[in-house]
C-alpha cells in the first residue's frame, strides 16, 4: 500500500504571500507570514541574514537563494 500526501493552498481574504522572497521555502507558520510583511523574509532568512548585516540589508543586499538554502 502507498500513500501520497496531497497540499492545498486556500486564500481567505486578502491575497498573502505563501513564501519567503529571499530563500523561497513555503511559510511555515503566522510568524512566517508575519515576518514577510513586517521585515521582508521569513524568521530563518530574517536572524541569519538581517540581523547579522544589517547595513547590508537596508541598503538593498540580499542572499542568492542558494546561499540562503545552505542554511
Amino acid at each position: 500500500m502507498s500513500y501520497s500526501a496531497k497540499t492545498m493552498i486556500i486564500y481567505l481574504g486578502d491575497s498573502q504571500p505563501y513564501t519567503c522572497v529571499v530563500c523561497e521555502f513555503v511559510l511555515r507558520d503566522d510568524e512566517d507570514v508575519e515576518s514577510v510583511k513586517t521585515e521582508g523574509a521569513c524568521e530563518h532568512c530574517v536572524l541569519m541574514f538581517k540581523y547579522s548585516r544589517r547595513k547590508e540589508w537596508d541598503s538593498g543586499w540580499r542572499p542568492t537563494i542558494a546561499e540562503a538554502r545552505c542554511y
